[in-house]
């Protein structure tokens, strides 16, 4: 069974029946973009380094990143708290809050 290539140049996907096959040159077909006019080599693609056309970055407060975590058993519920604990400590320390008194109680032991 031969799969028609897409019209335009880039990923292609390769849809096919259940229990298709496809045949090694059709494969070794899929994984290449043809030379463009002028260049004498193909470009080689890799799902690996196509990965970041086919995702977008999460928004760090987008709860439901954090819940599927969990549920999904990648991370245990202490460590969930610990990176959530870490991220409040460094929000409030890089805002500066606190500073003046630690830089107060650190003035009043070097003067002893």
């Amino acid at each position: 069974m031969m799969i028609p290539r897409h019209q335009t140049p880039g990923l292609h996907r390769m849809e096919r029946a259940p229990g298709a096959h496809y045949a090694e040159d059709t494969l070794r077909s899929r994984v290449k973009i043809p030379a463009a006019p002028g260049e004498v080599e193909p470009i080689y693609l890799c799902q690996n380094t196509q990965i970041k056309f086919a995702t977008k970055p999460l928004e760090w407060w987008d709860v439901r990143q954090y819940v599927e975590d969990y549920t999904s058993g990648n991370v245990p519920l202490p460590q969930l708290a610990a990176g959530l604990l870490y991220t409040v400590w460094r929000t409030i320390a890089e805002a500066g809050v606190g500073s003046d008194l630690l830089c107060a109680s650190s003035m009043t032991r070097s003067s002893d």
